[in-house]
């Protein structure tokens, strides 16, 4: 009996020491074939690069985009003008009644006479309100609305409340340029999760037709190793390493274009927001969106070269 289990357990580590032995050298050949044709394998990875350089690269103006307008990083803001007999102990509590309210990030009261400070700040209307026999701006609240996950109702309900407060004269809140932003925001998003499928489904038939080709450079051999009693699956591996590492090196090309691209982007977005004077910080390419794009296209590629692979290498039968 233990004769035998130890022979099964040798028969079955030299067939997976053959495996991985045979994965590893296949995955080396197709590499090898790939570097025996440098233009037309470049100019195949190329073409699959830009595909996925698209999508990639409208997924990060969106996400820029949100990050520097939206809805999902930015805050709603909302001004509360006080009526006149309010006092500024009065408007402290209001203020800090309203910092409890869970939509609210911040509450802020600004005085009159801060107020006034404020607006003499801008240019041409410095002294104009001393001018006048009294400071007729009110004292006011400046909310920040998380706007997160905040609905236009949600945004009424909020502005509803605060008008009902006593002591508030009005409530002015944008909340058209709210609902503008979040369309356009949402509208990119579902535009790049179709480009994405799109273009996605054009990586695999690139590389599935590139693996049609080479099946059929390779049809004779396909055919014999078949009469000598090679499984599909066997004959099939060396064109899945040849669709993975299609996929790999696009990806690779992928990430490149998309680094040239976002520093010419961000040169010219950064020289616009000198000229406004912003403090903005662009989101970039990190290393987790760079291992994903490698990911996906050798995934891409990989996939691609399976459904080829399978489909043409079961149509050659020995005669």
């Amino acid at each position: 009996m233990k004769p035998s289990v130890q022979a099964q357990s040798d028969t079955a580590q030299s067939g997976f020491l053959a495996w991985r032995q045979h994965h590893q050298s296949v995955a080396i050949e197709s590499l090898v074939r790939l570097a025996k044709h440098p233009l037309s394998s470049f100019v195949t990875m190329l073409v699959l690069a830009i595909a996925i350089t698209l999508p990639s690269s409208l997924n990060l103006v969106v996400r820029n985009l949100s990050h520097l307008l939206g809805p999902e990083s930015s805050t709603l803001q909302m001004s509360l003008y006080l009526s006149a007999n309010v006092t500024a102990s009065e408007a402290q509590q209001l203020a800090s009644q309203l910092q409890g309210w869970p939509e609210i990030n911040q509450a802020v009261y600004v005085s009159p006479s801060e107020a006034k400070q404020m607006f003499e700040q801008r240019e041409g209307f410095e002294g104009l309100i001393d001018s006048l026999p009294t400071n007729p701006l009110p004292g006011l609240i400046t909310l920040s609305v998380k706007s997160a996950t905040l609905s236009a109702e949600q945004a009424d309900n909020i502005e509803r409340k605060a008008i009902q407060l006593n002591g508030v004269a009005s409530v002015k809140m944008d909340l058209q340029w709210f609902q503008k932003i979040s369309a356009i925001v949402v509208l990119l998003n579902q535009l790049a999760t179709g480009l994405a499928i799109l273009l996605a489904t054009g990586v695999m038939l690139v590389v599935g037709n590139t693996i049609k080709l080479a099946i059929d450079s390779r049809r004779e051999e396909i055919i014999v190793i078949k009469l000598i009693g090679a499984t599909n699956a066997f004959i099939r591996r060396p064109f899945l390493y040849l669709g993975l590492w299609l996929g790999l090196g696009a990806a690779l090309l992928a990430v490149l274009l998309s680094k040239i691209s976002e520093y010419a982007l961000t040169y010219a977005v950064s020289s616009l927001i000198d000229a406004y004077g912003a403090n903005v910080t662009l989101l970039t390419l990190g290393l987790n969106d760079g291992l994903l794009l490698l990911a996906g296209g050798a995934s891409l590629g990989l996939a691609g070269a399976w459904l080829a692979a399978n489909h043409h290498i079961r149509s050659l039968e020995p005669q």
